[in-house]
């Protein structure tokens, strides 16, 4: 799970971003947020996207666990954790706190996409669900675009999320990296790793 920059030659890790060797070792590029979504829900929330020559979008099952089981890893300073994509999209809305940082997870019923948001604005933290269709905040009933984190309606209409990126990896890999990190989602007797051959 490495690759390296053409210019440098510098070795880099793909998980977290950090070179392992070469002119930038040590070096950790910062992560912008990003997420796995269907193809055509992407092209219709941004119609005028740009394609790399060569690449077809193609179908991608987080829940596939043939290779393993799809999490999303957070890294806030020096807390991580990992989230099963499939807890989270039974959930719909995931609210937790990564050491003092509240945070909200929400997995459009849809489609399948994942978005993580620091769960505060105009200065106070909230607690999020899903009703009748709507992501809200409990404390003031504000509905939220689940997205973009802009509050469409009610009395924080107007406040924006703070979103936060996250890595897609297999859960064994995460925690090849990140070590006796909790994943969120595991059941009782759930051990991560490559499953059995069939």
């Amino acid at each position: 799970m490495t690759w390296f920059d053409h210019t440098t030659d510098s070795l880099w890790s793909q998980p977290t971003g950090t070179a392992l060797r070469g002119e930038f070792e040590g070096v950790r590029l910062e992560l912008v947020p990003s997420m796995v979504t269907p193809w055509e829900v992407w092209v219709a929330e941004h119609p005028d996207t740009l394609i790399l020559k060569g690449w077809r979008p193609h179908g991608f099952n987080p829940f596939h666990d043939r290779i393993g089981l799809q999490v999303a890893g957070i890294e806030l300073g020096d807390h991580a954790k990992a989230y099963l994509h499939e807890a989270v999209a039974a959930e719909i809305v995931v609210n937790d706190t990564l050491g003092d940082i509240p945070l909200v997870l929400i997995s459009n019923p849809e489609t399948g996409s994942l978005r993580a948001f620091l769960r505060s604005a105009a200065g106070q933290p909230l607690s999020f669900t899903w009703e009748d269709g709507k992501f809200v905040d409990k404390e003031t009933g504000s509905a939220w675009d689940p997205i973009k984190g802009l509050a469409l309606e009610g009395p924080l209409q107007g406040e924006l999320l703070k979103e936060i990126p996250y890595a897609t990896f297999f859960d064994w890999a995460w925690l090849d990296f990140f070590p006796g990190t909790d994943i969120y989602g595991l059941k009782e007797g759930d051990t991560p790793g490559l499953p059995e051959p069939p």
